[in-house]
């Protein structure tokens, strides 16, 4: 048996080779570093489950004072088991969080390249049918299959037993559609001999979740600690402001353009990041002041067309959607607000706001850009006093061995 260091490296190596980040790569090698020295510490030269078992607990204790350590523990944790999955299988899985640049073989990506240009409306449209074929090719080159059309019957069986374990069960529902369409597609021009349909009609048991929406006096809490004195205060303000009154994505307000603003009309009309559908919004007073005051008086003087921009060099447009949660978050815990933090929660209040105030769900799902009614039916669960007219009394209802 190699010695845990050699283990490691074959790990890291496996890593290299099937495209992980240089960043995953570091914070993988820095948590396996730290667990081959307490390995070392404890006289130990190979693999010991009972001493990472011992790490694990220790690195989450140590690491669980505040909200940083608790990312890092999760990281280095996450590795680790990665690693221990590696070590019995001597294979890297996909995973349901990223799924790296893998190193397919021509015979795949010819065809998946080929579906996806035929099946995709836009760019993010061909990245996401290709998350589930992808998967499948991941599969079937690590059990020495070449091709999809040499895959047998029992290959896709046991890819989707193998696959679903390894997602949440409301992304299931996703990854049958995706696995369908493909494999229609497939059929379709001969790729294989079925479109193996009875594979895909399975049920699954969603677990939705009713995560509550911040009250309005928290959510003005949080903005009366912007400092709208100064740029990024300024920014800050007009970001924020967006979602607290239009219920807008941290993407879209990244990528909100000076040209998506119709002044004369009242009117902001962008194409949605995450669905690619058109949505006019209206220009209200508030967020039209907050804007001009930030464009003209704080934002860089810069030929961009973005209208947010970084006050620190290199100046440019934002990078990362995840600044302007950032930015809420930290202003919640300036304000003392408790709860969950992040950009969405702003979002998820406006939806409550509207359901609560009375507005038909058809409204909401238009004014929220949703594709799909389904969506929006979740703020339902919020209006907590509507609920409680539709909720029946026990009258007549008696537990047994009831007694006056």
């Amino acid at each position: 048996m190699d010695k845990i260091q050699e283990s490691v490296q074959r790990f890291l190596d496996e890593m290299h080779r099937v495209g992980y980040s240089t960043k995953s790569m570091n914070i993988a090698s820095a948590a396996l570093s730290r667990l081959s020295n307490f390995h070392s510490k404890n006289d130990c030269t190979h693999l010991n489950l009972q001493l990472t078992s011992a790490y694990l607990e220790r690195i989450q204790d140590k690491l669980n004072e505040d909200a940083i350590g608790q990312y890092l523990a999760n990281e280095h944790s996450w590795f680790i088991r990665k690693y221990l999955d590696y070590f019995n299988t001597g294979i890297i899985n996909a995973d349901r969080y990223t799924l790296p640049k893998l190193p397919f073989p021509e015979s795949f990506a010819e065809i998946i390249d080929s579906y996806t240009d035929e099946v995709s409306n836009n760019a993010q449209q061909k990245n996401s049918r290709a998350w589930a074929p992808k998967r499948y090719a991941y599969w079937l080159s690590n059990h020495g299959i070449p091709s999809f059309d040499e895959a047998k019957v029992t290959d896709l069986r046991q890819f989707i037993m193998d696959d679903t374990a390894n997602l949440k069960s409301k992304t299931i529902p996703t990854f049958r559609s995706e696995m369908r369409r493909f494999h229609l597609w497939l059929y379709e021009n001969n790729y294989t001999e079925s479109a193996y349909e009875e594979f895909f009609d399975f049920k699954v048991a969603i677990e939705n979740k009713i995560h509550p929406a911040p009250l309005p006096e928290d959510v003005a809490k949080v903005i009366g600690q912007i400092d709208r004195n100064t740029d990024i205060g300024k920014r800050d303000y007009a970001a924020i402001l967006l979602g607290v009154v239009l219920g807008l994505r941290a993407c879209d307000v990244k990528a909100l353009r000076l040209t998506d603003i119709d002044w004369r009309r009242g009117e902001i009309c962008i194409a949605q990041h995450k669905t690619g559908k058109p949505l006019a919004l209206p220009l209200t007073t508030d967020v039209g002041e907050a804007l001009k005051d930030y464009i003209l008086n704080a934002r860089p003087k810069l030929d961009d067309p973005h209208i947010f921009l970084r006050h620190q060099t290199p100046l440019g447009p934002i990078k990362s959607s995840s600044s302007f949660g950032g930015a809420y978050t930290r202003y919640m815990k300036q304000a003392g607000v408790e709860g969950e933090g992040g950009f969405y929660q702003l979002r998820r209040a406006q939806g409550k706001n509207l359901v609560v105030s009375g507005v038909p769900v058809t409204t909401v799902s238009q004014v929220l850009g949703h594709t799909d009614i389904s969506n929006t039916k979740q703020y339902i669960a919020l209006d907590t006093c509507s609920l409680k007219v539709c909720a029946l009394d026990f009258a007549g209802i008696r537990p047994r061995r009831w007694s006056e």
